[in-house]
């Protein structure tokens, strides 16, 4: 539920909740103080989920954020590739076993002008090693997946339908090291 997530960050209760099963013999209220030190809210935004596919419910190692810049023109043909074009692709990737997951989001608060990155999408991996493999193998997927396209033109109506303005790549876990 995306209010009570918010929840998690606006109000300590949640917090210290956490912090006392996590941390037992510790004072909550110390570690939330630590955290709120450490945290700088800056915003939040909302995004809904447009498509996506993904293997199992086991969490990934690995996750890239993509965000991406597109105009309110060519959000319809955005989202088409995305989910008519590439979806595919990530479908084969996953069963070749080069891919965890793949989503497509878009920001539906803030809105305007003003904000960047009014699409992400996320790809996660068990690995390292299986992000750089599927990378390695997307044109072999384009091809099986899409034999009669042209792999050029799609990326080049791609790359004229939307920026991706940052990738970040984040390892999941809870301080495990």
């Amino acid at each position: 539920n995306t209010l009570q997530d918010l929840e998690f960050f606006i109000h300590p209760g949640p917090k210290v909740n956490i912090a006392k099963i996590a941390f037992p013999g510790k004072n909550p209220e110390v570690l939330i103080n630590q955290w709120n030190k450490t945290f700088q809210n800056r915003g939040v935004q909302v995004y809904m989920l447009v498509d996506r596919v993904f293997q199992d419910n086991t969490p990934p190692s690995y996750i890239s954020v993509n965000y991406m810049n597109v105009s309110e023109l060519n959000a319809r043909k955005y989202l088409y590739m995305e989910t008519s074009i590439f979806k595919p692709l990530h479908q084969e990737a996953m069963q070749q076993g080069y891919l965890k997951s793949w989503s497509v989001f878009r920001r539906i608060l803030p809105y305007g002008a003003d904000f960047e990155g009014n699409f992400v999408t996320i790809d996660a991996w068990d690995s390292i090693e299986m992000m750089e493999k599927n990378f390695n193998q997307s044109s072999r997927f384009f091809e099986k997946v899409h034999p009669k396209k042209n792999v050029d033109q799609i990326m080049e109506k791609m790359l004229n339908t939307r920026e991706l303005y940052r990738t970040e790549l984040w390892r999941y876990g809870l301080g495990t090291n």
